[in-house]
């Protein structure tokens, strides 16, 4: 046993540590390194519970949180809806149709009474015990008393409404008894994640924990508007952070955006910037907003500034505004660590031009992967569609020649986009 490696060996002992109480120290590190976590008091006392032993606690190194709570319980009866009357054209025939559909295929008319009423009764308790853990401050005291027993917590994933990821077999089973699928909380006075998000990166600073990676959506960008004292903590709690992906979100709860009024905020106060630069050492950062609509959320300038990581191998970016010059600048700062980037959905403002950003982006980054989507615009009127509409998954043509020419070169296609997005190139050429 002593020639074998270190890994062998303990791997070995805990297989054996149920036979043999000597060997149970050893095997009970690999029973359990990673938490899920859902809305749930249960869940939260699982994760008291394995915080507070001794052995197990200090293993855990992975946290994802599936911050869903229950939506509001469809019974939607035949009688909410309308018979059209008898001159209805035939789009509000149409309609009516569709909530028939609707009607029919909610849960009033796939259960029984009996089952109904029950599924409520379990819908009620659901309902009653997250009120319970929101009025706890969604249990923040619980959470930071369990990080200050992982010392060795580095990665905690956050994820709202599905952005990462489809709902889990955890989260279904324990809430599928009431028939309200778990998507988003819009039963909370703050929008989506605000407070989710403030409860675990308040305990990671107040549990001085070394946290190398964070990744969370979707979460407002309101939670960038906390006093002070709270986004100093928050500054705290990312700044050991050497992956940061953020899924932001504008959307209300009317299902509008304010897109407005973070534009104005981010412009004025900075805090996502601050925020970001908080954690020099950033070696992955990816920020991503989810709405153009009137405008785009936030400029370049707001989310990095004209600050330089010492380390950052890829920068992904969605959704944003930038001068020309600003994205010139930040590859330039970041050339010689750089090998990854990503752009969807960006506009240049007045004056950019894209087929000369593209090369002056080739000349100075060494790339190993690119990735683009979405619109490539500009504030003069240029726009350049990176997908394919009628092929879903596929990569459009343009997308290609672009990712190609980012990673290994080449002259003639780039030169001019609206050729190349119009058709003009055949497949050989």
């Amino acid at each position: 046993m002593d020639r074998l490696p270190p890994e062998i060996t303990h791997m070995v002992f805990a297989r054996l540590r149920l036979a043999c109480k000597a060997f149970a120290a050893i095997g009970t590190q690999y029973l359990l390194h990673q938490v899920h976590l859902i809305f749930k008091s249960s869940s939260f006392d699982r994760l008291r519970e394995i915080s507070e032993h001794p052995i197990i606690s200090q293993h855990v190194d992975y946290l994802y949180y599936e911050a869903d709570t229950p939506g509001w319980l469809e019974r939607l009866p035949l009688e909410t809806v309308y018979l059209p009357h008898a001159d209805a054209s035939d789009r509000e025939n149409r309609a009516y149709q569709r909530e028939m559909e609707k009607a029919r295929g909610g849960p009033r008319y796939t259960y029984t009474d009996l089952q109904l009423r029950r599924a409520y009764e379990k819908y009620k308790k659901y309902l009653s015990n997250q009120n319970m853990m929101r009025s706890h401050n969604y249990e923040s005291e619980m959470i930071t008393d369990a990080f200050n027993k992982m010392p060795n917590l580095k990665t905690i994933e956050m994820s709202m409404e599905y952005c990462l990821g489809s709902p889990s077999t955890k989260i279904e089973r324990a809430f599928g008894k009431g028939l309200a699928l778990p998507y988003g909380d819009d039963r909370q006075k703050e929008l989506c994640g605000i407070l989710q998000l403030r409860s675990l990166l308040l305990a990671v600073a107040n549990a001085n924990l070394k946290l190398e990676s964070l990744c969370c959506g979707n979460v407002h960008w309101r939670f960038l508007k906390h006093s002070p004292g709270i986004f100093e903590k928050m500054q705290r709690a990312v700044q050991f952070l050497h992956h940061m992906t953020q899924h932001i979100t504008t959307r209300t709860e009317e299902d509008d955006n304010d897109i407005p009024q973070c534009y104005q905020f981010l412009d004025n106060y900075g805090r996502l910037r601050d925020l970001i630069t908080a954690a020099p050492d950033l070696k992955h950062l990816e920020i991503n907003f989810d709405d153009d609509n009137p405008f785009l959320p936030t400029s370049l300038k707001d989310v990095v500034g004209d600050f330089k990581w010492h380390a950052l191998r890829s920068a992904i970016f969605s959704m944003i505004d930038t001068d020309e010059g600003a994205l010139v600048n930040f590859y330039g700062r970041h050339a010689d660590t750089l090998r990854g980037i990503g752009l969807e959905n960006i506009r240049l403002e007045v004056g950019g031009v894209w087929p000369r950003l593209l090369q002056c982006m080739r000349k100075m980054l060494r790339l190993e992967k690119v990735r683009i989507g979405g619109r490539f615009s500009t504030a003069d009127g240029a726009s350049y569609l990176l997908e394919c509409l009628e092929d879903d998954g596929i990569r459009s043509r343009t997308r290609v020649v672009i990712e190609d020419y980012l990673l290994a070169g080449g002259e003639g296609r780039l030169l001019d986009l609206d050729i190349l997005v119009n058709g003009g190139w055949s497949e050989d050429e």
